[in-house]
């Protein structure tokens, strides 16, 4: 930086009528004959431009870019033409003002007071490409390169300008000139890859592979990637040999084994594929996700074909193997053996997955259903209660809950889980159904009846075409003797949305017992018992209350004493039988 010095010529100042006279020395002396030196008599610097100077960098190292460009700004004013303060300034409008026109003009000062700076072309050139002058900048981005040669990123950039500019044969001869200087790169051999590949030229674009692949030696999936290339475009031969090399590069590597394993079956090989698959998945290069990714279509191939579930299996173990403290490897475990409906199983792998990443809602869902499923009262309330803390606003959480709860006998506990629960619903019409329905029950066996009949209006009024529900009240109805014909309405349009259901026909038949309608209860009773594996004792018990009223006295003693080994009956059940009677 140019330091422009200002000097000040100091008259003489006359005081009365004294005058200065010189010595005989040559040196300069008052009229009192004082001498003066030379050096007493000095000019003045103007230091303005340092001063701003040092007070702009100071700004800009603190970040404070606007007070650095405002004192940038009145360096200018001293010393119009200074290259730093134009390229500071260019800096701040590019990349803060967003003003690359003005920074274009003061770049251009820079570089043309001091063209043998590489940092004032490197500027420039970043400065064009924001201007779309793609051509200006692949010279600008040459200018720094043939200035600082260390900088080999110039050459990429001038590649890269060249590129936008659309002239790709100069983009490639530039990446040419950067490859001699440092050697093949993945990112700079992917782009030549992939100019060669637009241009139609496979040779040269297959080139670029092989030569990354030549360069790093032990990365086998550069191998892996030029047999892939191969192979898609019909060539099998170097494909098959690429994939050689890419076993002697690395022959542990479970990626090698992996693009192997994709290889053979492209061609059809699957017996060589699987063995290579197998090889993969005993290593840990797989990864967990890339393990889930094969599973998972082994999920939906499985569920068309069960041929391939052996390997599936083999396959899950190694992965549990393998990866023993990824969440991720139980929880797909899990899946499988829900769906072979291996409940305890898929259970133990989903509480597994849960011990080791709590925070996935899903796994939590599949641990308390399964264990609803699987009559765990004391473990669904335990993780149920567990889920709702990790979970608080997920509405099915404590529906679950409250069927443990409920089958547990803690019917309040039930009550108070599902209230709380529906408050969390939204926009889930349905799911409101179910817990008021839950509710119409619960408040049914704490015989207040007012609320259970308003929670069952207000499920069916959401959701009326829920069999259950339809069923579920109308039952209760029967038993409480009261508005038989609703009750009958209810369990019919049941039956017609689930005709197989035998449960549902014991209902329609209890109601139309209790109408006095015997013979048509008998029909639907007896449909309930055939389509029952094992009839329970209270169905049973009905079945012979129908057969008394109907006169059949000895065959209704036959049905009750079957109820009473099913159990499940009424209390009155060994009365009836005692007296064989049910009056």
């Amino acid at each position: 930086m140019k330091k422009l010095l200002f000097i000040l010529i100091v008259p003489l100042v006359i005081v009365g009528c004294k005058t200065s006279k010189k010595s005989s020395q040559g040196k300069e002396s008052d009229a009192s004959g004082v001498l003066i030196e030379p050096d007493q008599v000095r000019p003045s610097v103007d230091t303005r431009f340092e001063q701003k100077f040092f007070e702009a960098q100071l700004y800009k190292s603190k970040g404070e870019i606007q007070k650095a460009y405002e004192a940038f700004s009145e360096c200018l004013q001293v010393q119009p033409n200074e290259p730093s303060v134009n390229y500071e300034m260019a800096r701040i409008e590019r990349s803060v003002l967003l003003n690359a026109s003005s920074a274009a003009q003061k770049i251009e000062k820079s570089v043309k007071a001091n063209p043998k700076n590489p940092w004032y072309h490197r500027l420039q050139g970043e400065i064009y490409m924001d201007q779309g002058k793609y051509e200006l900048a692949a010279k600008s981005f040459n200018a720094t390169f043939n200035l600082n040669p260390d900088d080999q990123a110039a050459l990429y950039d001038k590649a890269t300008a060249l590129l936008s500019a659309g002239k790709i044969n100069e983009a490639i001869a530039a990446y040419d000139q950067l490859e001699k200087i440092v050697g093949p790169f993945e990112e700079l051999s992917f782009q030549k890859h992939e100019l060669y590949m637009e241009q139609g030229n496979l040779e040269k674009a297959a080139r670029e592979l092989e030569k990354l692949a030549e360069a790093f030696p032990s990365e086998a999936r550069y191998w892996g990637l030029v047999a892939q290339f191969y192979y898609q475009n019909n060539q099998k031969e170097k494909a098959k040999l690429a994939l050689d090399k890419m076993v002697l590069a690395d022959p542990d590597n479970g990626q090698v084994h992996y693009q192997l394993s994709e290889y053979y079956a492209a061609t059809g090989d699957e017996v060589k594929s699987y063995d290579e698959l197998k090889k993969a998945f005993q290593t840990t290069d797989l990864s967990i996700d890339q393990k889930v990714m094969v599973l998972m279509k082994y999920y939906d191939l499985t569920m068309f074909n069960p041929n391939f579930l052996g390997q599936a299996f083999e396959l899950l173990d190694l992965t549990v193997k393998f990866h023993p403290k990824e969440a991720k490897a139980y929880s797909i475990l899990g899946d499988f053996l829900f769906r072979e409906r291996k409940e305890q199983q898929a259970l133990d792998a989903f509480k597994s997955a849960a011990e080791l990443d709590a925070s996935k809602s899903q796994i939590w869902e599949q641990i308390i259903s399964l264990e609803l499923a699987l009559s765990k009262h004391d473990l669904l309330v335990k993780d149920g209660e567990k889920a709702i803390e990790l979970f608080p606003n997920m509405p099915a959480f404590y529906l679950y809950t409250g069927y443990g709860y409920e089958r547990k006998g803690q019917t309040q506990n039930a009550i108070d889980r599902w209230s709380m629960g529906k408050e969390l619903v939204i926009d889930n019409p349905r799911l409101l159904a179910q817990f008021y329905s839950s509710l119409g029950s619960a408040y049914n066996k704490q015989k207040n009846f007012a609320k259970s009949d308003e929670s069952f209006n207000k499920s069916l009024s959401l959701f009326p075409e829920d069999a259950f529900t339809l069923n579920n009240y109308a039952y209760y109805l029967s038993l409480r003797k009261i508005k038989l014909e609703k009750a009958a309405q209810m369990s019919k349009k049941s039956i017609d949305l689930e005709p197989e259901n035998p449960s549902f026909h014991d209902t329609y038949a209890w109601i139309l017992f209790h109408q006095g309608n015997y013979q048509e209860a008998l029909t639907w009773i007896e449909k309930a018992v055939s389509a029952s594996a094992k009839p329970s004792g209270e169905v049973l018990e009905h079945y012979g209350d129908i057969l008394f009223r109907l006169g059949r006295t000895n065959d209704a003693l036959e049905a009750w004493k079957e109820a009473l080994k099913a159990g499940g009956g009424s209390e009155q059940l060994s009365s009836k039988i005692n007296k064989q009677s049910i009056d």
